[in-house]
């Protein structure tokens, strides 16, 4: 009856000892998991800041090389005369 005891209570020992080591092992998993976790939102964080950055400067280029809206108008204008005058005096050059 002892050796059943002594054998019962070394196979509860060993899977305590079993347990402990895997609630270890969890825990772990749990810390990695986290740190991965939060490396990645850092990583996503970050690569959104520099494509926040690339629009703004891709956006102030797109700005600063365009023709001023007043400036297209007025040369719109001024081609628009220049070609009606060369229409005027091709016609009229036909009628002579």
């Amino acid at each position: 009856m002892c050796e059943i005891i002594n054998k019962l209570n070394v196979e509860l020992l060993a899977k305590a000892d079993k347990e402990k080591t895997l609630e270890e092992k969890m825990l772990q998993l749990m810390e990695n998991y986290e740190h991965q976790s939060q490396e990645m939102r850092q990583q996503v964080q970050e690569q959104n800041e520099q494509m926040q950055r690339i629009l703004q400067h891709l956006y102030i280029q797109c700005i600063m090389s365009a023709p001023s809206p007043s400036i297209t108008i007025a040369d719109e204008i001024e081609h628009h005369v220049d070609d009606a005058q060369v229409d005027r005096s091709h016609d009229m050059s036909k009628d002579h």
